[in-house]
């Protein structure tokens, strides 16, 4: 994981705050994926939400693609699955 985000801040095409606050996000995945909780996940889901927005930080379409392949990379298949229910709601609303 440490590569994607070397790769990413050489691009420059992420800013740093943005960057920082992925890799908080990704460090809080870890340890979801050793509780194996539904319910954390989800809390954990909208304290991001909510963190960006008390922060100001919004993502373009690839910078939200990238935080959703580091929440399944350290998901379950179930957490996946419900991952890609909430997305594909998220979609068609």
């Amino acid at each position: 994981m440490k590569d994607i985000f070397e790769k990413i801040e050489k691009t420059g095409a992420v800013a740093p705050e943005k960057i920082t606050f992925l890799k908080e996000m990704y460090q809080g995945t870890k340890g979801l994926q050793k509780e194996k909780n539904k319910d954390k996940t989800m809390e954990f889901m909208m304290n991001v939400a909510m963190k960006s927005r008390q922060q100001n930080i919004t993502f373009t379409k690839d910078e939200m693609n990238l935080i959703i392949q580091l929440l399944k990379e350290n998901a379950t298949p179930s957490e996946n699955a419900m991952m890609d229910t909430i997305i594909k709601k998220g979609l068609n609303n």
